[in-house]
């Protein structure tokens, strides 16, 4: 719309926008006879926004924009695609989401959402069970060589608290069934060994 000037007063609400031509705030002007508006401002109704969009005043007529600006976006093929922060107006490519995912997270095509992905935890899971057998294990070895070694000693110079073959073969079922857990169906996602716990 092209503004008209006029030879009498008038007050007119006026819509004022940055350089950019982000709308900024609306007011009503005395427009003094044949006078023209303030710059970076326009009468034209502004339009209808949607919660995510924002007016930008674009080749002499307001356009509703989309403005996820300052926001994360994040790319849903997470080992082809990077993140970015969104720095302008528009809609998200295809490639990306505003949807923040978990660590163990892909995106799902047919629910256009993230969901739980078990292959994603996979490495990094079977590291920390790894870990806390190789630490259990070790324990339990200690245990074990402590044991076999006080049997050449004296009896009031033995420190281990295994005082009997019942407790060694336990400790030996423990080793057994440690060295066995990467083996077993379902690792590292299943259940971890149940042990004595004579080596602690």
């Amino acid at each position: 719309m092209t503004f008209k000037f006029s030879d009498t007063d008038r007050t007119l609400t006026v819509h004022h926008f940055d350089h950019e031509g982000v709308y900024l705030s609306s007011q009503s002007l005395l427009i003094v006879a044949n006078f023209g508006l303030p710059a970076q401002s326009t009468t034209d109704e502004l339009p209808e926004l949607l919660d995510n969009q924002t007016a930008v005043f674009r080749d002499g007529k307001w356009q509703a924009l989309s403005d996820s600006r300052g926001q994360v976006a994040y790319a849903k093929s997470r080992e082809h695609e990077d993140n970015y922060t969104i720095e302008e107006f528009g809609e998200l490519p295809t490639t990306h989401t505003l949807q923040q995912p978990k660590e163990f997270d892909s995106w799902c095509v047919k629910k256009q959402q993230w969901q739980y992905d078990k292959e994603r935890e996979l490495p990094v899971k079977s590291v920390q069970e790894t870990a806390w057998r190789d630490a259990e294990l070790l324990k339990v070895l200690s245990r074990i060589d402590q044991y076999e070694k006080d049997k050449n000693y004296p009896a009031e110079l033995r420190t281990s608290p295994i005082n009997s073959e019942d407790a060694f073969l336990n400790l030996l079922k423990d080793r057994k069934l440690l060295s066995d857990y990467p083996q077993c169906e379902g690792f590292p996602f299943g259940e971890r060994p149940t042990l004595s716990g004579l080596a602690t």
